[in-house]
């Protein structure tokens, strides 16, 4: 038995060591440094890994409690060795602490260290094992995970900052501004368009453009807003919203998110500068009519002219001159390019008077008749089948003064529908009957002084 025994002991003491082998490739492979402290006789160990991971060799470091203690960084010094010691006190339930230690190049490496206290027969501590594990790299990753959290927190807290500012100056521009997103909804609506629209900036948030406003889809603005999105160019534009009778300028930025769009009303600017061109195109043909009166062009062929280039300038509108005789009772065809001749000629002969249509009655009253409808007028009483034959609907008649206020005429609008006549209407009716009475004037000299010169031959 004894001989057996003995036989045993070297297989036994070479699987030991082979373990022990096997332990610590297993330790250095997992890089864990072991490390034991006999509290009573106040030695350590530290294992060559534990060594390893400050950068030293088994034999370049001593196993002292010294060696570890100042190696602790100055910032983890105190809060360690409470641990340590609160441990060892039993105040503590177990050691597991985070720290760092300084490695031989100088700088530190983060250690997470635990260790298991073993009491002697007595109850008191007498010895702790343990181990370190160096993660630094973990450390690293924390802390960068920590930097990206405070930078995109920053950037957030910037980020609404900046949106509130925006929406601040946005809310006090005087555009109206809207966002929309790629699929066409809003974003944001500022108080100013909210006020065009007629809504609240929050009930149109989240919503679509084309289902909020159908009647927009095909406008000038629909086609500007689809090509500035798909191409991503910016589009500057003026455009008139027919179902608002109104006049806008667009100013449209597009972005990968969508559109940014300015816009404001300038519906007044657009009929100043329509009213300055109207003006300026009157002027000219005045300006046409007065070179054929200077020119001496018979009287009939300067206000079939004037007419001519009256009924120009509004579509739809027929134009007549009569003239009043000498006698101050009938008026005769002047002229009347677009009316119907079979209706001037009735017409024509015809005498004034408190209810003669609206040219003979404006001479009588020496003042503008305006007929919205023949249809029902009593002015028209005696007229108005002929009229209405003719498709005449309405007829607003001005009487022509010479500059000593006598009736020369009347000057007539017709049109094929009821209705009255607009600013615009009265600025056509100013020119014509002014430049007619010019050139029936000049006309009236020019017959008198040649009667006059026949007298005398």
């Amino acid at each position: 038995m004894l001989q057996r025994d003995f036989t045993k002991r070297p297989r036994a003491k070479k699987t030991l060591k082979e373990t022990q082998q096997y332990l610590d490739l297993a330790l250095h492979a997992g890089y864990i440094g072991l490390w034991h402290w006999n509290i009573k006789t106040n030695t350590l160990y530290f294992s060559p890994e534990w060594k390893r991971q400050l950068g030293y060799q088994d034999h370049e470091l001593e196993s002292r409690f010294e060696e570890w203690e100042e190696r602790l960084h100055p910032e983890d010094r105190d809060s360690t060795l409470a641990a340590l010691k609160a441990y060892l006190e039993g105040r503590r339930r177990g050691y597991e602490v985070e720290f760092r230690l300084r490695h031989k190049d100088g700088s530190y490496r983060w250690m997470l260290a635990r260790g298991l206290l073993q009491a002697g027969p007595d109850g008191k501590p007498y010895r702790i094992s343990g181990c370190h594990l160096d993660i630094t790299e973990r450390k690293r990753a924390e802390e960068e995970h920590a930097r990206l959290l405070i930078r995109e927190q920053t950037a957030r807290a910037e980020a609404n900052a900046a949106r509130q500012q925006l929406g601040n100056i946005l809310e006090r521009i005087s555009d109206a501004f809207v966002a929309l997103d790629r699929d066409w909804h809003y974003t944001y609506v500022n108080q100013q368009a909210a006020n065009l629209f007629g809504r609240r900036p929050e009930d149109l948030i989240g919503r679509h453009i084309w289902t909020e406003f159908p009647e927009g889809a095909g406008q000038p603005f629909h086609m500007a807003y689809e090509k500035a999105m798909a191409e991503q160019v910016f589009i500057q534009m003026e455009n008139y919203y027919e179902p608002w009778d109104r006049w806008f300028e667009n100013r449209i930025y597009p972005s990968p998110d969508g559109l940014s769009i300015f816009f404001h009303e300038i519906t007044e600017r657009k009929r100043a500068e329509q009213a300055a061109r109207e003006s300026a195109e009157l002027l000219r043909c005045q300006n046409q009519v007065l070179e054929l009166i200077a020119e001496g062009a018979p009287l009939r062929e300067t206000l079939d002219f004037l007419l001519r280039v009256t009924e120009a300038q509004c579509p739809g509108m027929l134009c007549s001159i009569l003239l009043l005789d000498p006698d101050g009772v009938r008026v005769r065809h002047g002229a009347a390019p677009s009316l119907p001749e079979s209706f001037t000629r009735a017409i024509d002969g015809e005498s004034i008077g408190p209810q003669a249509g609206s040219c003979g009655t404006a001479a009588f009253r020496r003042e503008p008749v305006i007929v919205e409808d023949i249809a029902t007028d009593s002015l028209w009483d005696d007229y108005r089948d002929f009229a209405l034959k003719h498709d005449l609907r309405a007829c607003w008649s001005v009487p022509i003064f010479d500059e000593q206020r006598r009736v020369l005429g009347t000057f007539a609008l017709y049109f094929h529908n009821p209705g009255r006549p607009t600013g615009r209407h009265w600025q056509l009716i100013e020119m014509a009957t002014h430049t007619a009475a010019i050139a029936i004037v000049k006309n009236r000299e020019t017959e008198a002084l040649r009667a006059s010169e026949e007298r005398l031959r």
